[in-house]
């Protein structure tokens, strides 16, 4: 599995020739990181408290179905249509 690395923005309007924006994800997962930071510490510490029961056992599985949703956004595509305009959003 691979994370995604790269949005699409594309907005066209029937008057104007449109906008296409490329964004790195790498840009998002460093703005995203200082938080990833402060949770793992909490993360091991609840999980520790919550050992051997069912509840512990949820709460260890958090991060890796994370992941698992963050890679499963890969490939995913929003169109919004109205009658002037268009968006359309793509994550790579």
């Amino acid at each position: 599995m691979m994370l995604p690395n790269i949005i699409r923005i594309k907005v066209r309007s029937k008057e104007s020739r449109g906008i296409n924006l490329y964004i790195p994800m790498i840009l998002i997962y460093l703005l995203l990181l200082p938080l990833l930071v402060l949770f793992i510490p909490l993360w091991l510490l609840v999980s520790l408290f919550t050992a051997g029961t069912p509840k512990g056992y949820m709460i260890v599985k958090i991060v890796p179905a994370f992941y698992k949703l963050l890679c499963a956004t890969r490939g995913t595509e929003v169109n919004v249509l109205d009658k002037d305009s268009e968006v359309i959003l793509k994550i790579f």
